[in-house]
């Protein structure tokens, strides 16, 4: 921000930097203002000597963009006129010497005039519009529409050499194009960026000069581009991140304007203002707080405990440390804890101790104070060892690895392992080992060679441990081993052996200090204050940044910097490895000062056994047991395990390490290894999950949200064995919470569910053993029968729990303290048979380096589908019919695949089943397979009562988990009862669904799981065709162990819908969906692939524009059908209502209410469709409600049954994808982005949303509150440019 002229807040003006810091910190922003208009003292701020040097290295990186350009298409300056065609050339435009109205209008005009005589290249080109300002580094003429070329006469398609070609551009609707652009080229936004990914800073400059260019009447394109560090480029859809650069700057202008006529500085109390309250970052807000006293000053107090505190007049941090009861909704044992840390902060409690600081606290004592609040989890911490060693990572989470076109790109790299031992004499210096890692195969080295040390430690000294701090080390390990496929086994050994041992969870538990932070850098001055090497040390970002640096000085070749970074980056962390080991040294030290016990202390140097007793609360870790002792199905499962993951190991080495030098052979290769151990990887999380809430206190569980937690129960139905079942049963009442307190309707913990059921000790005969080092036992005999959930925020929820004993088990009259999700089905036949194929690829490939044909092959290596005596796909309507086109590929299909991605409504499932029809009636045996019973029964019914196969050669494996019988079969009509019809078809146990496809000569249908067409009772290519429908959720994997039972697969799905579910971390993207594999990043199938079905009979044509734009790139269009409906005195489209609500994370009665004022709105209309000949007026049946989470489902359920409105189908997505109604409503329950649960990325994915919205005919109507998209993602946030493309989506899709 600057004013034209001093004095005259009329005359401000803005950046796109504001924007962003708007976007952070509204309050921050306005106290900049403040300084500019002189009504508070400028704030010092020391130079940031890393920011200084970045910049400087990008002016470098600039030039060499600028150079390349001039090479290309040479120096222009501006004829004083037009004359004939475009000058070409590159044009510079001069800065402005001042900041002026004159001025930086001149550099404005001399831009346009650049645009205007066809400059193929406007380098700074400046833009000034009387309130904001900014500088382009580069405008580039579009050679799609224009005539740029090279001196070579040659098409311009990239803005360097070295980056790849530009995409093709498509047209937007919402970046206003100019009507008369046949006149006037199209020119493209660039901007040279030092970092090696895009940043959402930085599209939002590229938007804001977009948004110019349209003001003054120039086209952008429909992209915007950024030229990177390394010299790559990335290119966004202009589309999606406009709408958002236009929010954020309604809102800049609406918070400069009001402030500018406050007259007053901004206070940090005016709820005008957004604060981002981040008190260790921002220290304008830090300083705010401080000056109030604020009660956001106590450490653990946040937000949504701040307004529970402030509601109950407890606004500073003095009134909260005198308060003597807990405000309403807070625990007591939480309003505890937090009184007792403001008073150690304000020293009416001073503790156990003190050090003094270099600088004050917040509260102005200059010291900080400790005390051991409960002394068990040190107490609980394993005898020293002299082979103890002291672990951190340094990781870079931007860094982003080089891929094939189309790829998903690998980000983040953990770029150093270090670590320190005990020295070995007293007082000595530890010895310090670094591991470095510039890519990620000396990311996978450095793993190995650690492990590798680790272990060969473990066998010299038994009882060693691996501290660190924090959890990243532990799930960084796991992620580590999973993306490189090694070791994987090796981590989990270290971990379920408790070897390594994080602090700060033992700081969290046992100690208090009057900081607040608990970051290892805040506890440093208890411990470190005599270490010469501190005042050097500043902070992990500091390492990231510095990291950055150095790999630029690599790319540039400046080999003395980088070694001078390396060594810096190297010593700071041996000093965060040495505050390690010697933060454990003062948690012992200090529990013997408090208890006046003796600290236990290491063993003498050197001592490789004979360590001591160990604590009998811990017990002492041990190298993973050998083979003696095992049972043989034991030994069995660890021999499969062994030689799987000896198969794994050998095609990927074969395929090689490094994805982006590997042929397209070796990919596919390098994917078939890696789904040899894709279930393995997919049921990590539950085991490691599984084991923690054995081992762990409650409080430190992974995956709270997942658990409940009981707090007493009673006995509904005593031990009896229920008709039809060997061994007893029992009902029991369980009340509680989910233990990160949400509701448990908006859990996984639903009726039917299958359930882990846990016990603390001593625990009952149910449970079978208790793991070494386990406090707890479980076993997975629960299902739940019934869920309450309590009607007000305090009250608890109530689980009806069965619980069978096994075998054998006696029965017992204890309640379980917590239950779980349980570990699901088995995949044995999948694993087989991607092992068979994985073996046999390898055979295949050292042989003749080829890989066998069939199906899977030609997917894993993305070739067109094989067709016999043709060549490429035809055009799906060369044959006038689409079930014509598609019967006639698959019949010329060879051992190979055809893909149909449907959008919503564009009748795949009736296409499928009619080509079925056709090719059953030809005595082809046709397989059906998806990821669930319901897609399968779904299709089965389209080709029964639709297509007209007979129901006597159909036939589907029965489901026997309790799931009523077709429950993807359509519902009954309108004013009927909302039960799934009866299935037509023969439901067979599994060798009874073989054994009928075998025995029919003259074509069948058989429907099933993966489970069931992997297996080996299917002879290999006995199926003629094999569906794989909803392929955009069936994964790539799974698709391999299908793939041998046919000698023809047909995809059909929609990879824009809801996506695949992955739980694992996967070495190579065998995760992916089928269809989302062949798509790559494209949002619509390559047309050489396979077919895109373009035309929805759905959704009228306002709808699916919207539709289009949101998931489809603008390629879907509605059939002239969709239109002919009407719904009276309702405008079709997309509806936007917003409903304004505070405090609510995933139910709100405010939209609850919206939506039945919606409801009523719409009962009673006239509805017409001629294409089912229906007329009359709506039913409760034809709007479809769409929560975003199931506590909101509840909440509108009982909206709407009070208001007479109960047949109104409610649900979350999932349960809606394939069915559709005339109107749908979406209600997404948050109030805020601070508020969200699950994340922004959930709330507003793309995929759900596309669902929601598509499930209309003709209008869809979103309620959210006004506040949820008051957001910006950051640029550290995890995925935070995606979460800002789906942001601008959203706003694209609500906008009038």
């Amino acid at each position: 921000m600057f004013l034209l002229e001093p004095g005259r807040p009329e005359t401000l003006v803005h950046s796109a930097s504001d924007l962003v810091l708007a976007g952070e910190c509204e309050f921050r922003l306005l106290r900049r203002l403040d300084e500019l208009l002189g009504r508070v003292p400028r704030r010092q701020r020391d130079e940031d000597e890393m920011l200084a040097r970045t910049a400087a290295l990008g002016d470098v990186h600039e030039g060499r963009v600028l150079a390349s350009y001039q090479a290309r298409f040479g120096v222009t300056t501006l004829p004083e006129r037009a004359a004939g065609g475009p000058v070409g050339g590159v044009f510079s435009v001069p800065v402005a010497r001042r900041m002026s109205f004159d001025e930086l209008t001149a550099a404005h005009e001399r831009t346009l005039a650049a645009v205007e005589h066809g400059a193929d290249v406007v380098f700074q080109a400046s833009f000034f519009d009387g309130r904001f300002h900014g500088r382009a580094d580069f405008l580039v003429r579009d050679p799609l529409h224009g005539t740029a070329q090279d001196r070579a006469g040659h098409p311009v398609r990239g803005a360097l050499d070295a980056g790849p070609a530009r995409p093709a551009e498509r047209p937007t609707a919402e970046a206003g194009p100019v009507t008369d652009g046949a006149s006037r080229p199209r020119y493209a936004v660039y901007d040279s960026k030092l970092a090696h990914r895009a940043k959402v800073r930085a599209l939002l400059q590229l938007a804001a000069y977009a948004d110019q260019l349209i003001a003054a009447r120039i086209d952008p394109t429909d992209q915007i581009h950024l030229i990177l560090g390394d010299r790559s480029e990335s290119h966004h859809d202009l589309g999606d991140v406009l709408p958002v650069f236009r929010r954020r700057r309604e809102r800049l202008l609406q918070v400069l304007g009001e402030h500018v006529d406050d007259d007053a500085p901004a206070d940090w109390a005016d709820d005008r203002w957004l604060t981002c309250g981040r008190l260790g970052t921002c220290e304008d807000c830090a300083e705010a707080a401080g000056t109030r006293r604020d009660v956001l000053l106590v450490r653990g107090v946040y937000e949504r405990q701040r307004t529970r505190l402030s509601a109950a007049g407890l606004t500073t941090i003095d009134a909260l440390a005198t308060a003597d009861s807990a405000p309403e909704g807070m625990a007591a044992v939480r309003f505890e804890t937090l009184r007792e840390q403001a008073r150690l902060q304000l020293g009416v409690d001073a503790g156990h101790g003190s050090v003094a600081l270099d600088g004050g606290t917040a509260e102005g004592s200059g010291r900080l104070r400790w005390k051991i609040v409960d002394p068990q989890p040190i107490d609980d911490l394993p005898d020293p060892s002299p082979g103890d060693v002291f672990f951190d990572f340094e990781g870079d989470p931007l860094w982003e690895e080089p891929r094939l076109a189309g790829e998903r790109a690998a980000t983040g790299l953990d770029y150093l392992f270090g670590w320190v031992e005990r020295p070995a004499s007293p007082g000595g210096r530890p010895p310090f080992t670094g591991l470095w890692a510039d890519d990620l195969t000396g990311e996978r080295d450095a793993l190995l060679r650690f492990v590798d040390h680790v272990n060969a430690r473990r066998r010299v000294y038994p009882g060693m441990h691996v501290y660190h701090y924090a959890p990243y080390e532990k799930t960084h390990l796991l992620s580590i081993a999973a993306r490189h496929g090694v070791y994987e086994d090796e981590v989990d050994d270290l971990l379920r052996d408790g070897v390594l041992v994080d602090l700060y969870a033992v700081v969290r538990s046992a100690v208090r200090t009057s900081g607040r932070s608990l970051s290892i850098k805040k506890l440093e001055p208890l411990y470190m204050g005599d270490d010469p090497a501190r005042e050097g040390v500043k902070d992990a970002a500091s390492s990231v940044i510095e990291y950055a640096e150095y790999c630029q000085a690599v790319v540039e070749g400046r080999l003395d910097d980088a070694g001078a970074l390396r060594r810096r980056i190297l010593e700071y962390n041996e000093y965060d490895c040495r505050s390690t080991l010697r933060l454990l040294d003062w948690l012992r030290w200090a529990r013997s000062r408090v208890a006046g016990r003796a600290a236990p202390g290491p063993s003498a140097p050197g001592a490789p056994s004979g360590e001591g007793p160990r604590s009998s609360r811990s017990p002492a870790a041990s190298p993973a047991p050998d083979a003696a002792g095992e049972t043989a199905p034991q030994a069995a499962r660890r021999e499969t395990r062994e030689r799987r993951a000896a198969l794994a190991r050998d095609v990927r080495e074969a395929a090689g390490e490094r994805a982006e030098l590997r042929s397209t052979q070796e990919q596919a290769l390098a994917l078939l290894g890696a789904a040899v151990e894709y279930h393995v990887r997919e049921a990590k999380p539950f085991w490691q999950e599984h084991f923690g809430r054995l081992q762990l206190p409650v409080d430190e569980w992974a995956g709270r949200g997942s658990a409940f937690g009981v707090e007493r129960g009673r006995v509904v139905r005593e031990w009896g064995v229920e008709p039809g079942r060997r061994t007893p049963s029992r009902d029991v009442e369980l009340t509680g919470r989910m233990l990160d307190a949400s509701r448990i309707e908006d859990s996984d913990l639903a009726a039917g569910a299958a359930v882990e059921v846990l016990y603390d000790q001593p625990v009952p005969p149910a449970v079978r053993s208790v793991p070494e080092r386990a406090v707890r036992g479980a076993h997975s005999g629960g299902e739940i029968v019934e869920v309450r959930s309590g009607s007000g925020a305090a009250d608890d929820d109530v689980v009806v729990l069965r619980e069978r004993l096994r075998r054998g088990a006696g029965e017992h009259h204890q309640f379980p303290v917590a239950l779980a999700p349980g570990a699901g089905p088995g995949h044995g036949p999948q694993e087989q048979a991607i092992e068979e194929a994985a073996s046999a690829a390898l055979r295949s490939w050292r042989a003749d380096r080829r890989l066998p044909g069939g199906p899977a092959a030609d997917l894993l290596e993305r070739r067109p589908p094989r067709l016999v005596g043709q060549g490429g796909l035809p055009a799906l309507r060369d044959h006038g019919d689409l079930v014509e086109t598609l019967e006639r590929v698959l019949r010329s299909v060879e051992d190979s695949y055809l893909a149909v991605q449907g959008p919503p409504g564009t009748g795949k499932t009736r296409l499928g089943s009619q080509v079925v029809a056709r090719l059953v009636a030809d005595g082809w045996r046709v397989g059906v397979v998806a990821q669930s019973h319901a897609a399968v029964e779904n299709m089965l019914h389209a080709a029964v009562v639709r297509a007209g196969v007979p129901a006597d050669v159909v036939a589907k494996k029965r489901h026997d988990t309790g799931m009523p019988r077709g429950r993807g079969l359509p519902r009954a009509a309108a004013g009927a009862t909302d039960e799934p019809l009866a299935p037509p078809w023969r439901e067979l146990g599994a060798d009874e669904l073989a054994n009928f496809c075998a025995g029919q000569p003259h074509g069948c249908v058989v429907g099933g799981t993966a489970w069931d067409f992997a297996h080996q009772r299917w002879p290999a290519g006995g199926l003629d065709l094999l569906v794989i429908d909803e392929a955009g959720q069936f994964s790539l994997a799974d698709t391999i162990a299908v793939a041998r039972s046919a000698r023809r697969l047909l995809l059909l799905g929609d990879p824009q819908q809801l996506p695949q579910v992955t739980q694992g971390r996967h070495p190579e993207p065998v995760d992916s969906s089928v269809l989302g594999w062949l798509a790559g990043t494209e949002a619509v199938l390559p047309s050489e692939l396979g077919y895109f079905l373009d035309a929805s009979w759905r959704m009228h044509p306002a709808l699916c524009r919207k539709v289009s734009e949101l998931a489809y790139s603008g390629r879907l269009s509605a059939h002239p059908a969709a239109a002919e409906r009407s719904l009276a005195g309702v405008a079709p489209g997309v509806g936007h209502v917003l409903v304004p609500h505070e405090g609510n994370r995933v139910s709100s009665p405010e939209e609850a209410d919206e939506v039945v004022r919606q409801v009523e709105s719409l009962m009673g209309r006239e509805w017409s469709d001629p294409g089912t000949g229906r007329a009359g007026p709506l039913h409760q049946e034809d709007v479809v409600v769409v929560a975003a989470y199931n506590a909101q489902v509840q909440a509108t359920r009982r909206a709407l049954a009070q208001a007479g409105l109960e047949r109104v189908p409610v649900g979350t997505v999932d349960l809606f994808q394939g069915r559709e109604a005339p109107v749908t409503i979406l209600t997404l329950a948050a109030s805020s982005p601070h508020d969200v649960s699950r994340g922004m990325g959930f709330l507003l994915s793309r995929n759900r949303l596309n669902v929601a919205v598509s499930r209309a005919q003709w209008r869809a109507v979103v309620v959210r509150s006004p506040r949820l998209t008051d957001y910006l993602p950051g640029d550290l946030e995890a995925d935070g440019l995606r979460h800002l493309l789906d942001l601008g989506a959203f706003l694209r899709l609500t906008s009038a």
